[in-house]
C-alpha cells in the first residue's frame, strides 16, 4: 500500500509542476468542447484528461472498480481496460504498452487523451498553436449514397407474352481488394487512410467483411 501511496504523491507533484501550462489545452470532439470539472494535465508531452468526460463524449460506457483501480470503457465492439499506474493498456486481445499511465491527479482519475481515443478508432489532431486536441469520432462519417442497379428493358419474344422489364443488378465491387487492418478498432482502411496509424496488417476485403469489420468512414471509398 505504501508502493501506491508513493506514485500517487510523485504523479501529484510532477502534474502540479506542468499545470499552469495544461490549463489552456482545449479538447473538442465532433466540433463539440469538452467541459472538465478537472483542467487537463502534460506529462512528459503526453495529455491526460479526466476519464469520464473523454470516454462518455464519443458514446463510450465506462466503469470504474475502485478495489483493483481498474477503469474499463466500451465502444461497440472495442473494450479497453486500465489500471493506476499501470504502464499497460488491454485493448481487445491486445497489450499496449502507455508512454504515460494513467493515474489520480486531484483526487480524479486521468487517461492519456490520445491512446485512448486512437483506442476507441476515433482520429486525434493536436494543434500545438492553439493547445487544442481535436477528437473525430467517426460518429458523423457520411456514408456515400449507393447508386441504384441499372434496369435494362427486354422486348417480348414472337412467341413470349412478356412485357415487364428485366432488372439487372450491378456488378458487385471487387471484394478481393486487399485492405488494412489496424491494432485496434473493428474498422478496415485502404493504404492512404490518415486515421491508420501503429501496427497494421493486410487481409482482403472479403476476409474483413467475413470478421464483422465495417469500412472506415473517413477513407471509404
Amino acid at each position: 500500500m505504501k508502493k501506491f501511496t508513493l506514485v500517487s504523491i510523485s504523479a501529484a507533484a510532477a502534474a502540479s509542476a506542468v499545470c499552469a501550462s495544461a490549463q489552456d489545452v482545449t479538447v473538442i470532439v465532433d466540433g463539440s468542447p469538452i467541459a472538465f470539472d478537472q483542467p487537463p494535465v502534460i506529462l512528459d508531452g503526453c495529455t491526460l484528461v479526466p476519464m469520464r468526460a473523454i470516454f462518455e463524449a464519443p458514446g463510450a460506457t465506462v466503469e470504474w472498480n475502485g478495489d483493483t483501480r481498474t477503469v474499463t470503457s466500451t465502444r461497440g465492439n472495442v473494450v479497453i481496460e486500465m489500471t493506476i499506474d499501470s504502464p499497460f493498456m488491454r485493448v481487445i486481445d491486445y497489450t499496449l504498452t502507455l508512454d504515460v499511465p494513467a493515474q489520480i491527479i486531484n483526487e480524479r482519475t486521468m487517461v492519456p487523451v490520445r491512446a485512448v481515443s486512437e483506442a476507441l478508432d476515433c482520429e486525434v489532431v493536436w494543434d500545438g498553436n492553439t493547445q487544442t486536441v481535436n477528437i473525430l469520432s467517426n460518429n458523423t462519417a457520411v456514408t456515400p449514397a449507393v447508386e441504384a442497379p441499372p434496369t435494362v428493358e427486354v422486348p417480348p419474344a414472337a412467341v413470349s407474352s412478356v412485357s415487364e422489364p428485366l432488372t439487372v443488378p450491378a456488378t458487385s465491387a471487387n471484394n478481393s481488394e486487399m485492405v488494412w487492418i489496424g491494432e485496434t478498432g473493428n474498422k478496415y482502411h485502404f493504404e492512404d487512410c490518415r486515421t491508420l496509424k501503429g501496427n497494421k496488417y493486410q487481409i482482403t476485403m472479403d476476409e474483413a467483411i467475413a470478421q464483422g469489420r465495417t469500412s472506415c468512414g473517413v477513407c471509404h471509398r
